[in-house]
């Protein structure tokens, strides 16, 4: 199958998702957008262990300390766009003090010392109820605002979330190229 009908299909593919969620209940419109972020989570687990060929198990924790770092900031009333890169360098300056001491170990070795971390991030998460909520979480954290525009109704979030995937499928596919 050549490109142009590759993309023909994933456009026809995307506009019956936009159709489904307009259509859907706001329950089901939840459950698409979650996916829809897990899919962005797992492009990151897939560059790291399918094509660097990395085991690491220390995914999930990343994507923890980004997302209560965005959930707090947001909290603040930090503006989104600056919400993003500040998630995304904190997330990274762990990830470099974690990275330094796991270059001297590789597959099974790497992938406990990566476990080591989630589980310690997981713990620190759950047990700092000041900062984290706990078991609870965050509440009330406020859905993007971008150059005016929001995103506050659910079918309008899942539509910027269903935006950020492509942009980051994108992305990730010209990286690979």
């Amino acid at each position: 199958m050549n490109t142009t009908a590759r993309s023909a299909i994933l456009v026809v593919f995307l506009v019956a998702l936009c159709v489904v969620a307009a259509l859907a209940k706001r329950s089901d419109v939840y459950l698409l957008t979650l996916a829809a972020v897990y899919m962005m989570a797992t492009f990151g687990l897939n560059l790291t262990v399918g094509y660097a060929g990395q085991m690491s198990l220390g995914q999930a924790a990343f994507f923890g300390i980004g997302a209560y770092i965005a959930a707090i900031a947001l909290k603040a009333g930090v503006p989104f766009l600056l919400v993003l890169p500040i998630a995304a360098v904190a997330c990274f300056v762990v990830g470099l003090a974690l990275g330094f001491p796991a270059l001297r170990v590789q597959h099974h070795y790497l992938a406990f010392a990566t476990l080591g971390f989630n589980v310690l991030v997981f713990l620190i998460m759950r047990n700092e109820e000041k900062i984290t909520g706990g078991t609870f979480g965050i509440p009330a954290i406020p859905r993007p605002t971008i150059f005016g525009m929001s995103f506050e109704g659910h079918l309008a979030f899942f539509y910027f979330t269903l935006g950020s995937l492509v942009i980051l499928a994108g992305g990730l596919w010209w990286l690979l190229r």
